[in-house]
C-alpha cells in the first residue's frame, strides 16, 4: 500500500506488516508482530575503508533502549527497541590487536564480521514492534 511519505507490506497469513517512510534526511522502517529473532546487517558507506584511519570514524552506541551504528558526521541507524539486543561489529576486537593472542579466548560475534560491517541482533516476543532510523547528515 503506498502512502503519503512511504510505503506498508503486509503478510496477510502471520499478521506482520513492514511499513517504510522518509521524512527529510530519515529513513524509517517499522516491523509490527517480527518473527522471534533477527539479524539485522548494517554496511555504512564502505568506501570510507580507504581513508586513512577509517575504523576510527565508526562507533557503537549502546544503552538500554537504543543501538546506534555510526559513521561519524555522516549517517547513522539507530534502532529503538524493547527486546534483547545486541551489536556486534567489526571493531568488537580491536583492543586485542595490540596484545598477544591467546588461542585459549574465544572470539565474539562481530570478529568474524567483514570490514566495516556491523550485526543488530534482537530477541523479542511476536508481539513487540521493532523500528529501524537511517539518518543522513546533510
Amino acid at each position: 500500500m503506498l502512502r503519503e511519505n512511504g510505503l506498508v507490506f503486509s503478510a496477510s497469513e502471520k499478521n506482520f506488516h513492514k511499513s517504510i517512510s522518509i521524512d527529510g534526511n530519515h529513513l524509517t522502517i517499522a516491523y509490527q508482530n517480527p518473527v522471534q529473532n533477527q539479524y539485522v546487517p548494517l554496511l555504512l558507506d564502505p568506501w570510507q575503508r580507504f581513508s586513512p584511519n577509517w575504523y576510527k570514524q565508526y562507533e557503537g552506541l549502546i544503552n538500554r533502549e537504543l543501538i546506534c551504528w555510526i559513521l561519524k558526521e555522516r549517517v547513522s541507524v539507530c534502532t529503538n527497541q524493547n527486546g534483547h539486543i545486541n551489536l556486534h561489529s567489526f571493531k568488537d576486537t580491536e583492543e586485542r590487536f595490540s596484545s598477544t593472542e591467546d588461542p585459549n579466548l574465544g572470539n565474539p560475534l562481530g570478529h568474524f564480521l567483514p570490514f566495516p560491517m556491523a550485526l543488530i541482533e534482537i530477541s523479542n516476543t511476536p508481539s513487540q514492534s521493532l523500528h529501524l532510523e537511517l539518518s543522513i547528515s546533510p
